[in-house]
């Protein structure tokens, strides 16, 4: 990609728990040493899902950071809806995408796509086939996944499956051994801690 730093260099984040995780995964994996902060580097989100639910925060709370250290990026969305709306305040730029068969002629111009969600990962694989962007997929839900020859092959090609447990991890393996996978818990809340409550809680329920 661009400009590359010197071996001993690392990009470095402040958000706390799985978004540095993460960001600090996205560096590793696909920018393969070059400085997120100052650099023209593109990050492109795909989310298709149809709500505002726990999924769609966790992309919004990466977007939101990334933005502070001045990352380019774009979103690519379900048409008009919240995640959307929370990105624009941010300046980001926002595409509509209702299905994820669909806007392949174009490349976007993105440096690599993150997807965030399951219909999202096919429309960053048809990207990688046509326009060899790579791409990094989260993982959030333990569900069984499709083994469909396409799922495979989407899940397979791409840089880095993040998992946010170890039994989500586990059903991504049942799929295909080979997947690349790591594990990054889910994201700090913000929530204040209490440690004077905590200890009261543990006194009442120990044993």
């Amino acid at each position: 990609l661009r400009k590359p730093l010197a071996p001993n260099k690392k990009a470095t984040y402040s958000m706390k728990l799985r978004t540095s995780a993460v960001n600090h995964l996205l560096f590793k994996l696909l920018i393969n040493g070059q400085n997120l902060e100052g650099n023209a580097l593109l990050i492109g989100h795909i989310n298709l899902a149809s709500g505002f639910g726990g999924g769609e925060q966790q992309t919004f709370n990466l977007i939101k950071e990334l933005a502070t250290k001045g990352i380019k990026q774009k979103l690519l969305c379900r048409g008009p809806n919240r995640l959307a709306e929370n990105a624009l305040k941010l300046g980001i730029e926002v595409h509509y995408i209702n299905h994820w068969a669909f806007r392949h002629l174009r490349n976007f111009d993105a440096d690599f796509w993150h997807a965030h969600d399951g219909k999202a990962v096919y429309w960053a694989a048809l990207q990688h086939i046509i326009h060899k962007t790579p791409y990094v997929i989260t993982r959030r839900v333990d569900n069984p996944l499709s083994q469909n020859k396409f799922t495979r092959m989407a899940y397979r090609q791409a840089s880095m499956v993040v998992c946010l447990s170890r039994a989500i991890e586990a059903k991504v393996k049942e799929l295909d051994n080979e997947i690349k996978t790591t594990i990054i818990p889910s994201s700090y809340s913000g929530f204040n801690h209490f440690p004077q409550d905590k200890e009261k809680i543990k006194e009442e329920y120990k044993g």
